[in-house]
This record gives C-alpha cells, sequence and structure tokens, in this order.
C-alpha cells in the first residue's frame, strides 16, 4: 500500500489545498492529511477547527484521513509509519523553503519528501490572504472550498467584530 503525508498548518484550508489533496486521492492509497502548528506563524483558527475544517473538506474522499499533532513531522511520520511526505509548491520561494525542509526530514527522520505543482489557476491562493482578507472585511469565499464556507463566515463575523 502506498501512503503519503500532506503537512501544513492548514490557517485555514483554501481551495488549493483541496486541490493537492483530491490530486494526491487519485495516486496513492492512503493519504494522512496532518495539521501542524507553526511557531513563526500565528493561527486564527484553533487547530481542532482547522481539523474539523479539512474533514469536512476530505470526507469525498474515502482514502483521506485527517489528524492534527503539535510535534515535529518526523516524529509523527515514524510514529504512523509514514515514510512519504507531499508539499506543494506554488513558486521558486515555496521551493527554497521547501527544500530545506525535506533535507531536514530526510536526514533526520529517513522520511522522503516529493513536490507537486501547484495548479497555475490556484497558485495565487493562500491561507495566509484569506485571513488577511477576512480581517480587512474582503471577500474571500471563492478561495475556501464551499463545505466550510458558513462556519468560517460565522467565526469571521466575530473576529472582525471585536
Amino acid at each position: 500500500m502506498n501512503k503519503v503525508m500532506i503537512t501544513g498548518s492548514f490557517d485555514p484550508v483554501t481551495v488549493g489545498h483541496e486541490d493537492i489533496i483530491r490530486r494526491a486521492a487519485a495516486r496513492f492509497d492512503d493519504v494522512r492529511v496532518a495539521v501542524f502548528l507553526n511557531p513563526e506563524k500565528p493561527g486564527m483558527f484553533s487547530p481542532e477547527e482547522r481539523a474539523s475544517f479539512l474533514r469536512r473538506v476530505t470526507k469525498k474522499f474515502p482514502n483521506v484521513t485527517v489528524d492534527f499533532d503539535n510535534g515535529m513531522v518526523v516524529d509523527y511520520a515514524r510514529r504512523e509509519g509514514i515514510s512519504l511526505v507531499l508539499r506543494a509548491v506554488r513558486d521558486e520561494r515555496d521551493l527554497a523553503y521547501e527544500m530545506k525542509m525535506a533535507d531536514y526530514n530526510r536526514a533526520h527522520g529517513d522520511v522522503e519528501t516529493v513536490f507537486l505543482a501547484a495548479s497555475s489557476e490556484l497558485a495565487g491562493i493562500s491561507s495566509s490572504e484569506v485571513r488577511e482578507r477576512i480581517l480587512r472585511g474582503e471577500d474571500y469565499t471563492a478561495l475556501i472550498p464551499a463545505e466550510i464556507r458558513s462556519e468560517i463566515a460565522e467565526i469571521a463575523k466575530n473576529l472582525v467584530a471585536k
């Protein structure tokens, strides 16, 4: 069985993330989507909310499971018996960052990384942009999957009201 893990902060999950997950689900028997906290990225949504959003978005893919961990990717991979991480890259800057992480994961956990190029029509979408639009009161709905729009709108209403 071929198994792969897609990692990220998913704060929140975007249509770009959904596209990568869909493409992975078509090529791997077992896809684990794992929410990890990035101390360099303050979160707008709690880890539980992020995992919940992902579960709703991915329930249409029977070979995809969602998990949350606050440790290191290599430790999680070792514990779960996963030796392959799939990472999406949007541009050269993403690739440079991801190469460093891939080197670390290989050196410290014998975990290999494969890269999947973001679809050109979705490459400009990021969770950061969604968060910025929410805070500015701008429309962000086209950037997030339909399954979570109402829940995000409710949370966003409370965030903007503060």
